[in-house]
């Protein structure tokens, strides 16, 4: 049994049995799926920018508005967006296999190593900022979703 690498995955038992499925197509995220792992693999693929590549009545969506626990059309367009991307298709020894708007073992691997190394990055970027502000330069951290001026 493997571990996931970022912690927003932790305790998520759905999420682990996908992440553990030798990727025979039968564990995956989608329509109907249980919403609080559907939740988490929608905050880090808002977070990764994945849901904003699909505006919806002009503008992207919120966090508020992607982030609702249910694997809909945009969910399912992000999902598919970054295995095109990556080419994550089924079966995955096909060249020639299906690319799917479904979260299965690869996906959530390809999610879960991306969204782990931008926390990384994101908790190292305030430190250095917070010791910009003790040294009194003139930093600001802006909150997520915060636009700068």
């Amino acid at each position: 049994m493997s571990v996931f690498r970022s912690t927003r995955f932790d305790d998520n038992s759905t999420l682990a049995e996908i992440r553990d499925d030798p990727d025979t197509g039968t564990r995956k995220l989608q329509r109907e799926s249980d919403p609080k792992a559907v939740a988490a693999v929608q905050n880090a693929l808002y977070d990764l920018h994945w849901a904003q590549r699909f505006p919806q009545e002009n503008h992207y969506p919120s966090r508020l508005r992607f982030v609702d626990g249910d694997f809909g059309p945009v969910t399912a367009a992000s999902a598919l967006a970054l295995k095109t991307r990556y080419n994550i298709r089924f079966p995955p020894d096909d060249p020639r296999g299906v690319l799917d708007g479904f979260v299965g073992p690869r996906t959530l691997d390809r999610i879960d190593r991306q969204i782990s190394h931008r926390d990384d990055m994101r908790v190292v970027i305030i430190s250095k900022a917070g010791a910009l502000q003790d040294a009194d330069a003139p930093v600001r951290l802006f909150d997520e979703g915060e636009e700068p001026p």
